[in-house]
C-alpha cells in the first residue's frame, strides 16, 4: 500500500514537473546531433528578430504590419531556426577543437571591444533589439564572436571544407543529423523548409 502511494505521488511530481517544463519553454524544437534546441531559445530570438524587423521597417517609413503576414512569420521562423542550427554547430565544431576555458577569454577579448555600460550602446540595444545590454551580449555578441572564432581558425587552417564560414557551415549542415519538432517545419537537403 506504501509503495502505491509513493508511486502515484512521484507520478504526479513527474506530471508537475513536464507541465512546468513545456510551460517556461524547455521543450526540443529541433535536434542537432542529438543536441536539443529548446522552444525558449528559439522564441527569444524570433522576438529579438521581429523587434529588430519592425523597427527596421518603421525607420525606413514602412508599415510594419507586413510582419503579421502568416507567410512573413513562417520566413522569419525558419529563418530563426536556420540561424539556430549554425550556432550548434559551429558550438560544437569550436567545442572539439578549442579548450573551454580557451574559448570563454577568446569570447570575451571579442565582446570587450564594446563598450557595453555607454549610454549609446545601452539606448541601441533597447531601441533597435528590444534587450539591456546583458541580453544583447547573450543573443547578438556571443554568437557573433563564435562565428568570428571559428572563421579564423578556418582560414589559418586552410580548411578543405571551406569556402569560409558559409561554405563551411553549409557542408556541415547537409553532414549533421537535423530533427526538426516544430510543427509547419522540417529539414529537406541541408536547409530548413516550410512545411505546405
Amino acid at each position: 500500500m506504501i509503495s502505491l502511494k509513493i508511486f502515484v505521488s512521484a507520478l504526479v511530481v513527474l506530471i508537475l514537473l513536464a507541465v512546468y517544463l513545456i510551460v517556461v519553454g524547455y521543450w526540443p524544437t529541433a535536434f542537432v546531433n542529438y543536441q536539443p534546441i529548446y522552444y525558449k531559445e528559439f522564441q527569444t530570438d524570433y522576438l529579438i528578430s521581429h523587434h529588430y524587423y519592425q523597427n527596421s521597417l518603421k525607420a525606413s517609413g514602412k508599415d510594419p504590419v507586413v510582419l503579421e503576414a502568416d507567410e512573413v512569420k513562417n520566413e522569419l521562423k525558419r529563418a530563426v531556426l536556420e540561424s539556430l542550427i549554425g550556432e550548434r554547430l559551429i558550438d560544437e565544431e569550436l567545442n572539439k577543437i578549442i579548450k573551454s576555458q580557451d574559448l570563454s577569454r577568446m569570447i570575451e577579448d571579442k565582446i570587450d571591444k564594446n563598450d557595453l555600460n555607454s549610454e549609446n550602446f545601452k539606448k541601441g540595444s533597447e531601441m533597435i533589439y528590444g534587450l539591456s545590454p546583458e541580453e544583447f551580449k547573450k543573443s547578438v555578441l556571443v554568437p557573433k564572436a563564435k562565428e568570428e572564432i571559428l572563421e579564423g581558425r578556418l582560414i589559418s587552417e586552410n580548411n578543405p571544407l571551406s569556402n569560409g564560414l558559409d561554405g563551411w557551415l553549409k557542408e556541415k549542415k547537409s553532414r549533421a543529423k537535423i530533427i526538426i519538432l516544430l510543427p509547419g517545419f522540417g529539414w529537406n537537403k541541408g536547409e530548413v523548409e516550410i512545411k505546405k
